[in-house]
C-alpha cells in the first residue's frame, strides 16, 4: 500500500481503537524505538512510549467514547518513508455521570514506515480555542 493510503488507514485505525477503548491497539500505533514525542490536547507532553500508554489508559478510563469521526485528512509524504498527516476529528464522549459532549479536535502526526507498518513518531493533539 502506498504511503498516502497507509496513512489514511492508520488514522482510521486510531479512531476505531479510540471508540473501542482499546489501549493495546492505540499504543501499538506509536513508535517504540526511538521514543515518540506526543503532546496531548491539554498540553501535557510525553516523550516515552510507556508514558504514552499510561496517558491513553488514563484518558480512556475517564470517559466513555461514543464516536470519533475523522475529517479533513491531509497527507504529505516526506523522504525516507515518512509522512506528515494533519486531520480534524469530532469526538463524542460521556463522562461517568452520563453527560454527553462532542468536541472538535485537531491533530498533526509524523508517521514513520517500520517493518511493522506505519507508526506514529510524533503527535500533537489540540483543542481549538
Amino acid at each position: 500500500m502506498e504511503i498516502r493510503g497507509a496513512a489514511h488507514a492508520l488514522v482510521q485505525a486510531w479512531a476505531r481503537a479510540q471508540e473501542a477503548r482499546d489501549v493495546e491497539r492505540l499504543s501499538d500505533l506509536f513508535l517504540r524505538d526511538p521514543q515518540p514525542l506526543v503532546t496531548f490536547s491539554d498540553g501535557e507532553r510525553v516523550k516515552d512510549w510507556l508514558d504514552v500508554r499510561v496517558r491513553l489508559q488514563r484518558d480512556i478510563e475517564r470517559h466513555l467514547i461514543d464516536r470519533v469521526e475523522v475529517h479533513d485528512v491531509l497527507v504529505e509524504p516526506l523522504e525516507g518513508g515518512t509522512a506528515l498527516v494533519t486531520f480534524a476529528y469530532d469526538i463524542s464522549v460521556r463522562d461517568l455521570w452520563g453527560t454527553a459532549v462532542t468536541a472538535t479536535r485537531l491533530a498533526s502526526v509524523v508517521l514513520v514506515d517500520t517493518k511493522d507498518g506505519l507508526r506514529i513518531a510524533m503527535a500533537h493533539f489540540s483543542a481549538p480555542r
